[in-house]
């Protein structure tokens, strides 16, 4: 509460802050890869961060999805989207080899900017919640 009023929160919000966190995070790594490793991990890292927000960019999506209204006709679609998140994570496998195999994308720097999602959220978490 700040000022008599109350900061709520959307998942819209949320989803855009994680966006710019892991896209900051993201330029920031692989320019850290290119000083201090080699041009294919910083080419890793900036593939990396890309497939990180797409993913995001997904699971945010077919949980919008998932938690609509409860009716017969959505709690079925409800089971599809969460199926559909295994073809994701599928997707986001070969998405890797692709970028190891064929774009020559260095494995450490890809690696390290694949948990640049999940430390995005909680920063864009910690930095949305109320302060005591």
């Amino acid at each position: 509460m700040k000022g008599g009023r109350l900061t709520v929160t959307t998942r819209d919000d949320l989803a855009r802050r994680v966006w710019a966190v892991t896209g900051g995070l993201g330029a920031a790594l692989a320019a850290g890869c290119a000083l201090l490793g080699t041009p294919a991990d910083a080419l890793g890292a900036v593939v990396g961060s890309l497939l990180a927000g797409a993913n995001f960019g997904a699971l945010a999506w077919a949980a919008d999805r998932a938690s609509a209204a409860s009716t017969p006709a959505t709690i079925a679609r409800r089971v599809m989207w969460v199926g559909a998140s295994g073809l994701r994570l599928a997707l986001v496998a070969v998405a890797i080899g692709v970028a190891v195999r064929h774009l020559g994308a260095g494995v450490p720097g890809l690696a390290l900017s694949l948990a640049v999602s999940p430390v995005a959220v909680i920063w864009a978490g910690l930095a949305g919640a109320p302060r005591a």
